[in-house]
């Protein structure tokens, strides 16, 4: 699973990285600390996921953000102590935990929320609903 860390703007996981670095089956291929680096990291990396801090999926600018996730076929997971935030998007969500044994399983889990990619077996995000079946065999034909 290869992951682009939104850095949280008040430094409440200084660890996080570091964890994700030593976790086997996941890289983050990019650590970026605004808004701003990460619509660039989005579109310039391969990823399948965008990893938020809560309180940046709370922002309105993240809502505007997520249409081009979407459209960039690139899911994203939230990370904080709830799970869901009225107005916010509803996300695939995980704990922030400080030991790879409990934070990796919390991952793969969110990462099965999200929809796979079209083409190439990656991750969509599409507020972890599948494609209705209809959609999905249009995608297949095309």
């Amino acid at each position: 699973m290869c992951l682009i860390l939104l850095q949280s703007p008040y430094g409440r996981y200084p660890w996080l990285k570091r964890l994700l670095d030593a976790a086997d089956g996941v890289t983050v291929v990019a650590a970026v600390s605004d808004l701003t680096e990460l619509h660039t990291a989005v579109g310039d990396l391969s990823a399948d996921a965008v990893l938020l801090p809560a309180e940046v999926s709370e922002a309105v600018e993240f809502r505007l953000l997520c249409g081009l996730f979407a459209a960039l076929h690139v899911g994203c997971i939230r990370l904080g102590e709830r799970p869901g935030m009225p107005g916010a998007p509803d996300l695939p969500h995980v704990r922030p935990v400080d030991d790879a044994d409990t934070l990796i399983p919390q991952l793969r889990l969110a990462a099965a929320r999200l929809v796979p990619r079209r083409a190439g077996g990656s991750l969509i995000g599409r507020k972890g609903r599948p494609e209705p079946p209809a959609v999905q065999a249009r995608t297949v034909r095309a």
